[in-house]
């Protein structure tokens, strides 16, 4: 996800709407309100939307999801409302929204697109976490967790707040 570049340092705040979440990859990556990747479903909803484009004819590609997957399964897992992207990123934000918008579509799910929150300020790596605010409603209790404890309980919260359609979809129910 090169195309996306993010704020640095990520500083999440409650808002009305929900807090700022963030994916992280390791320990040293996670915020305040930081989750690591590797404990939410991101993977199956993203090869899930691939699978829904996908020529069975034909010779299987080399790389099977794009970016507009990754990140519309990022905004589907973790219910965001807005996303942190870069001006030049609109357009895979657009094919995200469009491809959950199908999906949710053919399952009976209300959808509401994720918007965009443009940032210009982007770290010097490209690596820092894809951050949004979240339509979930999360425990107050996080800020005594430590980031391992937090990161799960954030994960949980995710999990536990898909619908059941996409839930059996992605093989959590």
């Amino acid at each position: 996800m090169n195309a996306l570049r993010q704020l640095s340092p990520l500083t999440p705040r409650e808002t009305a709407a929900g807090y700022f979440l963030s994916i992280a990859r390791d320990a040293a990556a996670l915020s305040e309100h930081g989750v690591f990747e590797a404990l939410l479903p991101i993977r199956p909803f993203a090869l899930l939307l691939a699978a829904r484009r996908a020529d069975w004819s034909a010779r299987s590609p080399e790389r099977f999801a794009d970016d507009a997957d990754w990140l519309a399964a990022t905004i589907l897992v973790l219910q965001l409302a807005e996303v942190d992207i870069a001006l030049d990123a609109l357009p895979q934000l657009d094919a995200a929204n469009q491809r959950l918008a199908e999906l949710c579509g053919d399952l009976a799910i209300d959808f509401t697109p994720a918007q965009p929150r443009l940032v210009r300020e982007f770290a010097a790596n490209g690596q820092a976490p894809l951050s949004g605010r979240t339509r979930l409603d999360l425990p107050a209790a996080l800020a005594n967790l430590s980031a391992i404890a937090r990161s799960s309980t954030l994960a949980a919260c995710c999990r536990a707040a898909l619908p059941a359609p996409l839930a059996r979809v992605a093989g959590l129910a």
